[in-house]
């Protein structure tokens, strides 16, 4: 049975890999170790780090189903209840808020904001995450504008909770991959 690797030589490999200059496979050809041992310990080490990515990317696929769902069915507002919404900036905002935290919760995006974190220090990593996202985020919105003008509602609705499913379905799949 061969010898097993030094924890110290173990942590500076995973500190590498956890950088993502470069790929998984290229981490392991350069410190002469298989792939699949680095990829196991990985996936013990994000244990170990208390970073249980495959339960929070399961919330997060029954939440993009659940919104799917919940857009196929719609909202029939009454007149009321229109004119109350076209005020409730709050609630959009919060709304909005929640749908983008729980959709980055164990995001690759995340895991990279951390590393980032961990070498270049906290400021400059939220400034700098917070400029791609909303950068990100307004171009979605011009795409969301553009096709709204242009298409019926009842066609956006559908494509949404479609979306929705889809992610969902991803998330789902990388749930299981990371927690087998």
């Amino acid at each position: 049975m061969p010898e097993p690797f030094p924890p110290e030589f173990r942590r500076d490999v995973i500190a590498v890999a956890r950088k993502g200059e470069a790929s998984i496979s290229q981490v392991a050809r350069d410190f002469g170790i298989s792939e699949s041992c680095l990829q196991r310990w990985l996936k013990i080490a994000d244990r170990d780090d208390g970073l249980a990515t495959g339960w929070i990317n399961l919330v997060a696929a029954l939440a993009f189903i659940a919104f799917g769902f919940w857009t196929l069915r719609g909202d029939n507002l009454t007149e009321e209840e229109k004119e109350k919404a076209s005020r409730a900036v709050k609630s959009v905002v919060i709304a909005v808020g929640t749908a983008f935290f729980l959709a980055e919760l164990g995001d690759k995006t995340m895991l990279a904001t951390i590393t980032l974190a961990t070498d270049y220090g906290w400021f400059g990593t939220w400034v700098g995450s917070t400029l791609g996202m909303v950068a990100a985020d307004a171009l979605a919105i011009v795409v969301g504008r553009a096709l709204g003008k242009r298409l019926p509602e009842n066609v956006i609705r559908i494509g949404a909770a479609v979306l929705f499913f889809i992610f969902g379905v991803v998330l789902i799949v990388e749930a299981i991959a990371q927690l087998t």
